[in-house]
């Protein structure tokens, strides 16, 4: 492990982000703005939920800076502000580690439940943590809040109750057949299936090894809604290692210095998985802010008797303006996917291209020379990601060259008229696809004319058509360009 602090950068988490520019934008914003930090519905205001979560939360020891205040309003929604300002540096939440969900959570209770413990062995990490939130809506927030002996053990109905429920949530597995047929043909389509599949054939695992056992009927809408909550709140566990640091727990960190930590940086890493952590998720999401995220090990002074893990500001926030969180760079289709929201113009966009060349038409030392991209599997079946530059990686040209090499795979050094064909075969890779993409906008167009299609749901899958546009152009572009000036140097 690395020696960097048991600080968690902004750019290794696997959730949710947003715009790009000066303020945040609301859910109720139709799902898409300019580019800033346009929100996630973060939950529920009305009935005392968040006052009953906010006095469980500091109940459990949870910390929120006295100068955050909720606020809410028609253009962000809820929201949290400043009453005062604060200075960089400053940790605004800390969320004890006994209230973060997480598989030992998930496990507790359906133990409790009457779960043999080695049924629940046999699910993975993210079935444990979904199964014990999909359990709170399936036995009812109600009667959880009327049983204190069901409340032992499905401790968090405060927290869940705050979240939003399906019909509040846009992302695509909450559309309706008509929305979801105007993915067909895009990549985003694509995820979205596997994505169902995938989620439902855990869900089928759940229910068959809990559900008998435990007694309560986990249905799919509720085990949908909790992998959602999953996808679009949740944190590394990484955050939770126990090796982590040793940082005084100060809420006011001094003068711009980052906290003393001896931890290795917080990474998703294979051995990972999604955890909730209430509180630190409730901020809406910017683009480029400046936060960390720090675990913080019990204080030798002992004024914290257990480990919290907690989010501080790294610029000054001026009194009266929202405090926002950051979780790095994602592009339309994962915001989509995952958040139920786009941005318009996103920088981070990318396309999927994929060469779609038959390995079986390869000759065995074209193979083996491909082996040396990847020994395990055939490079000409990876899934590329071009930026928006519409730059082509070099490994990219380099396959297509050893593929193409009309002198075998140990002679590919520069020759203008391989370097001709392969521009030439990845330009009418590119041209094909944008022929495609015209093709599915024509066809789309007509789905929204016939109606059935939410004014939200149409905005992303616009931002997000425009993006694989606009990568698509700049790699044309660069491909036509390098034709010509290879043409140029042949003397053409």
């Amino acid at each position: 492990m690395s020696s960097r602090p048991a600080e968690y950068d902004d750019s290794h988490r696997g959730g949710n982000r947003d715009r790009d520019a000066e303020a945040g934008t609301s859910y109720q914003e139709l799902a898409r703005s300019p580019q800033d930090g346009k929100r996630v519905h973060r939950g529920k205001d009305g009935d005392g939920i968040r006052q009953r979560f906010t006095h469980w939360f500091r109940q459990h020891s949870g910390f929120w800076h006295e100068s955050l205040q909720p606020q809410r309003d028609d253009t962000y929604g809820s929201y949290f502000a400043t009453g005062s300002a604060l200075p960089a540096n400053t940790q605004v939440i800390a969320c004890p580690a006994a209230l973060v969900i997480t598989r030992g959570t998930a496990r507790d209770a359906l133990r409790a439940f009457g779960v043999d413990e080695s049924a629940s062995q046999e699910l993975n990490e993210r079935q444990l943590v979904a199964g014990y939130v999909a359990m709170h809506r399936a036995v009812g927030l109600e009667k959880i809040r009327e049983d204190s002996g069901i409340a032992r053990h499905l401790k968090h109905e405060p927290y869940i109750s705050t979240l939003p429920t399906s019909d509040e949530i846009l992302t695509p597995l909450q559309w309706n057949d008509t929305e979801l047929s105007i993915l067909d043909g895009l990549n985003l389509g694509h995820a979205v299936r596997t994505r169902r599949e995938l989620w439902r054939r855990e869900w089928k695992e759940t229910v068959s090894l809990l559900g008998d056992a435990s007694g309560v009927e986990l249905d799919w809408d509720a085990y949908l809604l909790a992998n959602t909550y999953i996808s679009s709140r949740a944190f590394p566990s990484t955050l939770l290692d126990p090796s982590s640091s040793r940082i005084n727990p100060s809420h006011q960190l001094p003068n711009g210095d980052a906290p003393p930590t001896d931890v290795p940086a917080h990474e998703v890493t294979p051995a990972s998985y999604p955890v909730l952590i209430p509180g630190l998720d409730t901020l809406n999401h910017r683009r480029n802010q400046a936060v960390t995220w720090v675990s913080v090990a019990p204080s030798e002074s002992g004024d914290s008797t257990e480990r919290t893990v907690g989010l501080v500001l790294r610029t000054d926030v001026p009194a009266n303006e929202q405090v926002f969180n950051n979780y790095g760079p994602k592009g339309n289709e994962e915001l989509i996917l995952g958040y139920g929201f786009s941005i318009v113009d996103n920088p981070d966009d990318t396309l999927a291209l994929k060469l779609g060349i038959p390995t079986a038409t390869l000759t065995p030392d074209v193979k083996d020379a491909l082996s040396r991209f990847d020994p395990k599997a055939s490079p000409l079946d990876r899934t590329w990601y071009i930026p928006r530059s519409g730059i082509l990686p070099n490994d990219l040209y380099e396959i297509v060259r050893i593929v193409l090499s009309a002198h075998g795979p140990t002679n590919v050094d520069e020759d203008p008229d391989l370097e001709m064909d392969v521009a030439g075969l990845l330009l009418e890779m590119v041209q094909t696809k944008l022929e495609r993409l015209n093709q599915i906008l024509e066809r789309n167009e007509g789905i929204i004319e016939s109606g059935g299609v939410r004014e939200a749901v149409w905005n992303m899958v616009q931002d997000y058509v425009a993006g694989q546009l606009d990568i698509l152009t700049a790699c044309n572009e660069k491909l036509e360009r390098r034709m010509d000036d290879l043409e140029e140097a042949m003397g053409g």
